[in-house]
């Protein structure tokens, strides 16, 4: 477990992203799901250890493009946007 210090109180990664109320994810350089809260899951129809080491661009193309393209603009030394998505979920009618 990663364990940081913010303000003299230490956390991990996993307990920040719960914290938060909206659905977060941390990828690594492959585009893969490193961690994840309740809220991102939740959202995908998955559970969080099925989504852990799987990549982006499985669950959304365009995410998987903007990532290929944020690294490379990060070791360029440019800046980085930040990004939003829209996951749309289709339902079946049984």
């Amino acid at each position: 477990m990663n364990v940081f210090s913010i303000m003299g109180v230490e956390i991990t990664i996993e307990a920040l992203f719960e914290s938060m109320p909206v659905a977060m994810v941390l990828l690594n350089r492959n585009g893969e799901h490193v961690a994840l809260n309740q809220a991102l899951a939740s959202i995908s129809g998955k559970l969080k250890k099925d989504l852990i080491g799987q990549k982006i661009a499985d669950l959304s193309a365009e995410s998987g493009r903007n990532i290929e393209r944020d690294f490379s603009a990060f070791d360029q030394g440019k800046t980085v946007p930040d990004h939003e998505i829209t996951i749309v979920r289709k339902f079946r009618k049984i």
